[in-house]
């Protein structure tokens, strides 16, 4: 895990350049999901607006889409309902990256799992 906070890991990100069959981003989110859980959140804000962190969620996806070789996954994840900082983000990003398609979680956490060949 590295945060892209830390000047020396924006370097290291940089030279990695297709490297990762698998990028995760767990971005900072409104934390909508979490309400169940804390409902008094519905009514208090906490740091960035929705559309500062909309921002900064497209920030953190342009800058590690690099970082993915041909054929591997970007796995973006929020703790958020909202559609802004789930579906429009990645049609967003889609447009801005059309390499990518988007494709559901499930059938493709099952591929990630699949038990690996042994070594010949």
């Amino acid at each position: 895990m590295r945060p892209l906070t830390d000047d020396k890991n924006k370097k290291w990100l940089r030279r990695q350049g297709e490297k990762f069959d698998i990028v995760l981003t767990d971005v900072p989110c409104s934390g909508s999901g979490t309400w169940r859980r804390n409902p008094d959140m519905r009514w208090r804000t906490y740091g960035p607006s929705l559309e500062e962190l909309t921002a900064i969620q497209a920030e953190i996806l342009d800058k590690v889409v690099h970082a993915v070789k041909p054929g591997g996954k970007l796995v973006y994840a929020t703790c958020s309902l909202f559609r802004e900082e789930n579906e429009a983000q990645v049609e967003a990003f889609l447009k801005r990256h059309e390499g990518f398609e988007s494709r559901r979680l499930i059938p493709s956490w099952a591929t990630l799992h699949a038990p690996h060949p042994p070594p010949a």
